[in-house]
């Protein structure tokens, strides 16, 4: 094989690895004298595709064309790569350490306490303040059943509110009817209040909030959700819809979602569902 000057491509495949490093160092240098090279003319090594043209369909014309010292490479079983040495360092990533599930006193007995970690009795008598300085006073205890109404109205549906209240039987909800009349219903529905609207900046104002006039609940109930249970390591914030079909300027039409229509709100929950803090898109805003 010393004094071979042709090699085939399946021929150099099949050499061993010192069968290739015999080869290159037969192969001149630049570094020889130029009294050699007169003497001895170079002589490369050829590469003879005669059998590839001959008809071998198994090697292609771009596999005629590696270079041998990548055939070498190959034949090593490794590829060598000469790149700068960078200098890095490992940060050491801190270990979730945080509590995670309900936050909520062990001493609670009856489910209206459970309530009252999210919806506390502080936000029902803002209710009842902002609702009694224009209308028909009411109370905590009046807002207290509103609420749950409003609760159990939407775990059991009929097509109207005023269908609780119903002359027919097979309609009609004692339980609901029982607690408050249709009409006293109805009117909490157009004049609950939350926040005082004499007061409320104009749409020229800095100060401008298209959610002004629910604020009061929108914080409260962001910041108990979040205080009252420990999220995991790995929660979630993607935008969930609010179905309402009503008119207001807030509602949103995405064609994509399963709920098409109604108000659109940010959300971070945990892996379990539960929502930790929201928030409702109102728009582009500058900030």
């Amino acid at each position: 094989m010393a004094g071979k000057e042709v090699f085939t491509l399946r021929e150099l495949e099949n050499m061993s690895s010192d069968d290739l490093y015999a080869l290159f160092e037969n192969i001149p240098s630049a570094g020889e004298s130029d009294e050699q090279s007169n003497d001895q003319p170079d002589q490369p090594v050829r590469v003879d595709n005669s059998e590839n043209i001959a008809g071998d369909e198994a090697f292609s014309d771009e596999k005629d064309n590696i270079p041998l010292s990548i055939l070498r490479e190959r034949e090593l079983g490794k590829r060598t790569t000469r790149t700068k040495s960078t200098a890095f360092c490992v940060t050491n990533i801190k270990q979730f350490t945080e509590e995670t599930g309900p936050k909520i006193p062990n001493d609670l007995e009856k489910p209206v306490d459970f309530f009252y970690t999210c919806f506390p009795e502080l936000l029902i008598d803002k209710i009842v303040f902002e609702t009694n300085s224009s209308f028909t006073p009411t109370s905590a205890k009046e807002i207290e059943i509103f609420i749950a109404m409003n609760i159990l109205m939407e775990i059991k549906r009929l097509p109207s509110y005023v269908d609780y209240w119903s002359s027919r039987e097979e309609l009609r909800d004692h339980y609901i009817s029982s607690a408050m009349s249709r009409d006293r219903f109805a009117w909490h529905l157009g004049n609950v209040h939350l926040a005082d609207n004499s007061v409320m900046p104009g749409r020229d104002s800095p100060n401008y909030d298209k959610l002004y006039k629910v604020r009061p609940l929108l914080e409260t109930l962001s910041e108990t959700f979040r205080s009252s249970y420990g999220p995991s390591k790995r929660p979630s914030i993607d935008k969930s819809m609010i179905r309402f079909k009503g008119r207001s300027f807030l509602k949103q039409f995405l064609p994509l979602e399963p709920i098409k229509r109604g108000y659109k709100v940010w959300v971070r929950s945990d892996e379990n569902g539960y929502v930790c803090q929201f928030q409702i898109y109102v728009g582009k805003t500058n900030n």
